[in-house]
């Protein structure tokens, strides 16, 4: 059966040549330059690429072959630079391109700038389409934001009109857009164009002056945070403090001496043509931008529309064709630099000896001697004076090149110096012949001795004795019978160097090569009892032997090993990948899959029928799983298992290969929605998912429908699902396999005495697994084993890292310091009142947070082991306002029985009934959450690494306990702030509420480094800084996750800032500190009293709980 290519995505080209400048498919599709089409990746399963065409690129780059490949632009999607984006259809721009061939193209797509588009909801509708709004630089690492050039204001109108010709946008720094696009800015003396660079801008009258404009000109810029004034504004100031201090005693002509009027003619004296300097013309406008630019210079800007124009560079750069358009991070201007580069004089530079320092004669006076000292000096001085600039004295230690001391190198061997050459130059020539033939015949001899040398002798071609042999011959003058008698004589370990091993050291040598290969190093410490020098010096001997090459010929590291390892692994893919397309790597053959019988199903949908097979994202091509989950049902007749190939349906592939986005149902997404509650960022995902799942659905409704029409009128030919053929709908009034058992027995007893059998019983239900839930502080359930735990009792799941957890010898063992304190009660779990929060004006038996009203479930809410009076205060305290995005926990039935009758042991009953909060002890004997007391700027811990005795809530200031809470609108807490709008919000209810939260690194200044604790996360180096911003801001700078790991300490962010930032005063005792942080909060409390008599303080409050 002949393949479909509708069903395929990729671009055939029968004829690859431009024609009108478009290259035309045969499926009809028009490409040309500038177009944006898909491209497909490595592995073949992941998403596609996106680019945007630069060129097409001719065979042999002979414009009379045909187009093998083309050059394009690249765009990022959001994962391909670690974005989190909720929006599927936006990209990154990139300044990066590669060639690609023609093969790789996998359809057309469009790309739109974000100012282009009117209405986004509607673009996003629209199949295949796409928008960026900024700029990813793959080589430094740094978002750009990308303007269209027809927003530029804040340039020379030259600068502007060749920008708006030759670029169609521009790449400039987050601050640098609003200034481009502001209104221009001109010197209100010369009337010319002031840059950023070189101008400044008046505070009081709001003009702007080139530095070279004002009298007297400015050097630099005012230091930030200073301002900077005219002159005209500076005297009509100074007048004005004049006529404060001054009484006029001159009646009547007050007028005359008017400040604005004096201001009025100071400016017009100081914008006086003839007060204008003559240097003041901007670089524009004095440079020649008219030359025409090259053929090369034109074909090189045709391909970009965009260059970069941010603070690094000037406006005028613009007007440059060879200027660089890619983006830069700083200028490299300067003498920090520049080399340090010796001054030329013209000649290179010659060393001479320096003058020899007499030697004082003895006898004679001090005085004397001096004067013959300073005679000296002053005449060496006289001579480095007489002699040219490149003439100068040997520095200390210098050695001439070619020569040597005799410290650095020893000469072992050279030729017999030859006599001088003659005229015609025979006699050199036969004296060099005989050298050589000299030399050979003596090394000849000397192989003869090499096995019976004392200490078991060596063979001939031994390095060390072969050197040896020729450094005796040099020795002795190139005298042969001297050097072969004391040859003779040079013992094999001693003389030599030779390296004999023992045959325990021997074993562990071949042992340790067999295992590590050529890492001697490594061999060496497995041999333990020879140096290295040692160990390659034997191992270059040993492996030329038979031993040697079976060892090291077997290792697998070796490098012909891990090619004839990759070559089979190869060779082993395409056999067990049998069902493979010839042409399209990315897809599956039907026709294959049916003559092998082949059956699929997909990753995702977990389908078996599809038009169309596609790669699955990480799977291994060959990959094959069970056709069914039970073993009985996976084996067919014969007691052979069937296996299915893991792919990608058509539908699910369109929606991964374009948006990347995994195939979900679109009532289990409506689902999610529904219980969102106020986690803004994953409704708004879940909603986006959604809109892409009911346009995908569509779509495959509507081609469903196009082939139905297509069919009806096309002879009908049966349909091939999983590559195999299926009958119609009139061939399924029986099964297959029952009418082949028919035609073959002739009867259908057997049928019928099976089927009067009665089925065996089901099976007994698997009792429920438990559901491993995600780490309580960072809410990620990676990473696994060993550094997730769940507490016994409680089964409140952690990281070890986030809940300050050391080494544990069984992670099934472990219990949090809630549950410890059960056993062993040493801190209470009666929280203080709260008589600022509407909710809590009583003590609840329950361990509580004292820094947030957000509390899990109480023991008196779950019904268990409470009186009627607990019972009636838990609900009062239980009528507090539900926090946006919390969900109700699940209750375990702990009244003496399962809910499946089974009875429950005695400790099981006092057990908590719900995974409890991850809370840490504070040094008033209370709790707090790790979160609270990690996001809460005044606390600190005893110790760090495992966050425990939280200090410091004392210390809270009193307005901050007063604070309304923005999510629970109550004043129950210390509240913090929005790290962007300042907004109060308690760090509890913003964690329940799904805000973001992380970690924000701010640069320091090198004259601050010494004062900040400076640490390196991910690309970023600075100051460290726990923030929590509100859902509805649009963040602009890089959130650092709690479970993001540093690359140089190992630690994840959240252990990271805590050992680096809370850790308190450790010079100082536990008592001392407590003491110090009572008498701030004991000072704060009497201060505040006086505003607020007839009620407690929040300050109290807060030193009860302290």
């Amino acid at each position: 059966m002949p393949k479909d290519i509708t069903l395929s995505n990729m671009m055939s080209f029968q004829s690859p040549r431009l024609k009108d400048g478009n290259l035309i498919a045969d499926d009809g599709t028009s490409l040309a330059v500038n177009d944006h089409i898909y491209l497909v990746c490595e592995p073949p399963g992941e998403p596609y690429y996106l680019a945007r065409i630069m060129e097409f690129l001719h065979a042999n780059n002979n414009p009379s072959l045909p187009i093998d490949s083309i050059r394009v632009n690249w765009y990022y999607r959001p994962k391909d630079i670690q974005r989190k984006v909720t929006d599927t259809r936006v990209l990154f721009a990139s300044m990066h391109s590669d060639c690609c061939p023609l093969a790789s193209i996998r359809g057309k797509c469009f790309i739109s700038h974000r100012s282009e588009i009117k209405d986004v909801d509607e673009y996003r509708k629209q199949r295949d389409s796409f928008y960026f709004e900024k700029m990813f630089d793959r080589y430094i690492h740094r978002y750009y934001d990308v303007i269209p050039t027809t927003m530029v204001r804040n340039v020379p109108e030259k600068v502007r009109k060749v920008l708006v010709e030759r670029w169609k946008y521009l790449l400039v720094e987050p601050q640098r857009a609003k200034e481009l696009c502001s209104q221009m800015k001109e010197c209100k003396r010369c009337s010319g164009y002031c840059a950023t660079t070189d101008s400044v801008h008046c505070a009081v009258c709001g003009h702007t002056y080139h530095m070279n404009c004002v009298r007297p000109p400015l050097l630099k810029k005012p230091s930030r945070g200073f301002a900077w004034a005219c002159g005209p504004c500076n005297q009509a100031q100074e007048r004005k403090l004049e006529a404060r201090n001054t009484p006029n005693l001159t009646p009547g002509t007050g007028n005359s001496n008017d400040p604005e009027d004096d201001v009025f003619d100071d400016e017009e004296e100081d914008l006086s043509p003839r007060a204008v300097p003559s240097d003041t013309a901007t670089p524009s406008e004095t440079a020649d931008h008219d030359k025409q630019p090259t053929q090369e210079q034109l074909a090189w800007a045709r391909m970009w529309p965009m260059r970069y124009l941010g603070q690094h560079c000037r406006v005028e750069d613009a007007l440059d064709y060879d200027d660089r358009i890619y983006p830069r991070a700083a200028s490299r201007i300067g003498p920090r630099h520049q080399a340090n580069v010796n001054p030329w004089h013209g000649r290179p530079v010659e060393y001479v000896k320096p003058v020899e320092k007499k030697k004082p004669q003895k006898g004679g006076s001090k005085s004397a001697k001096n004067a013959a000292a300073a005679a000296a000096e002053a005449e060496a001085a006289a001579e480095r004076e007489r002699r040219p600039k490149w003439v100068m004295d040997e520095p200390v230690g210098y050695i001439r090149r070619g020569e040597d001391d005799g410290s650095t190198s020893t000469l072992l061997f050279k030729m017999p110096d030859l006599p001088e050459e003659d005229e015609e130059g025979e006699e050199t020539e036969k004296k060099r012949v005989e050298n050589g033939e000299s030399i050979d015949r003596f090394m000849s001899d000397a192989s003869g001795i090499a096995e019976a040398l004392p200490g078991g002798g060596v063979k001939k071609w031994t390095v060390n004795f072969q050197d040896k042999a020729i450094e005796l011959l040099y020795a002795n003058d190139f005298d042969e019978k001297r050097a072969l008698a004391q040859l003779g004589k040079m013992h094999v370990m001693r003389d030599l160097k030779e390296p004999r091993f023992k045959p325990d050291e021997h074993k562990r040598f071949e042992e340790g090569v067999a295992k590590f290969g050529s890492e001697l190093h490594a061999v060496t410490k497995n041999v333990k009892t020879r140096k290295t020098a040692e160990i390659v010096r034997y191992y270059y001997i040993w492996k030329k032997t038979a031993k040697g090459r079976e060892i090291w010929g077997n290792f697998e590291g070796r490098k012909g090993k891990k090619e004839v390892k990759v070559r089979d692994k190869e060779h082993g893919t395409k056999l067990v990948d049998d069902v493979a397309d010839d042409d399209d790597d990315s897809a599956f053959d039907n026709n294959k899959a049916g003559e092998r019988k082949r059956g699929f199903q997909c990753k995702f949908c977990n389908t078996r029928e599809s038009r169309q097979w596609r790669r699955a994202p990480g799977v291994q091509p060959g990959t094959l799983i069970p056709a069914d989950k039970t073993t009985a049902n996976s084996k067919k007749k014969g007691g052979e298992e069937r296996w299915l190939v893991s792919a990608l349906c058509r539908r699910c592939a369109e929606l991964w290969r374009k948006y990347g986005i995994q195939w979900e149902e679109p009532e289990e997404i409506q689902k999610k929605i529904n219980q969102g509650g106020g986690r803004a960022w994953k409704r708004r995902i879940d909603e986006e998912m959604l809109k892409e799942m009911t346009a995908a659905l569509a779509d495959e409704r509507a081609e469903a429908a196009a082939l139905a029409a297509a069919t009806a009128l096309a002879t009908p030919t049966p349909p091939v699902l999983n590559g195999t053929p299926v009958d119609t709908q009139d061939e399924k009034k029986e099964p297959a396999r029952k009418k082949q058992r028919t035609e073959v027995n002739g009867s259908s007893k057997k049928g019928k005495e099976r089927a009067e059998r009665k089925e065996p019983p089901p099976p007994p239900p698997e009792p429920p697994k438990p559901k491993l839930l995600p780490c309580g502080i960072c809410e990620e359930l990676e990473p696994l084993g060993d550094q997730h735990l769940v507490c016994r009792d409680c089964k409140m799941s952690v990281h070890k890292a986030c809940y300050g957890v050391g080494e544990q010898r069984g992670a099934n063992k472990w219990v949090c310091e809630m549950c410890a304190n059960d056993k062993n009660p040493t801190v209470s779990t009666v929280s203080p009142p709260n008589p600022h929060s509407k909710m809590c004006t009583h003590r609840l038996q329950n361990y509580e947070c004292v820094l947030c009203p957000c509390h899990g479930f109480t023991d008196h809410e779950d019904g268990g082991g409470a009186g009627a009076g607990d019972k009636d205060l838990a609900s009062k305290g239980s009528s507090r306002k539900k926090i946006p995005g919390e969900k109700d926990k699940p209750i375990i039935n702990n009244h003496g029985s399962h809910e499946d009758g089974r009875k429950v042991k005695e400790i099981d009953k006092r057990r908590p009934k719900h995974p409890r909060e991850p809370l840490k002890k504070t040094s008033g004997n209370n709790w707090a959450h790790v979160v609270c007391a990690v996001w809460t700027p005044e606390t600190k811990f005893a110790e760090a690494k495992t966050m425990k005795i939280v200090e410091g809530i004392g210390t809270i200031p009193v307005a901050r306990w007063e604070q309304i809470c923005k999510i629970c609108e109550n004043i129950g807490g210390a509240c913090v702030g929005c790290h962007v709008c300042h907004e109060s919000v308690h760090v509890g209810c913003a964690h329940k509420a799904g805000w973001p939260m992380g970690f924000d690194i701010q640069p320091v200044k090198g004259s601050k480094r010494d004062q900040a604790n400076i640490v390196k996360l991910g690309n970023e180096t600075g100051s460290m800084t726990a923030a929590i911003w509100c859902p509805e801001h649009d963040l602009k700078t890089t959130v650092h996750a709690l479970n993001e790991i540093s690359e140089e300490t190992g630690q994840n962010a959240l252990q990271l800032y805590t050992t680096t930032y809370k850790q308190a005063d450790l010079t100082l005792t536990g008592t001392v500190r407590k003491a110090n942080l009572m008498t701030i909060s004991t000072k704060a409390s009497q201060s505040h009293r006086r505003n607020s008599a007839g009620g407690v303080s929040a300050n109290s409050m807060a030193n009860g709980k302290e």
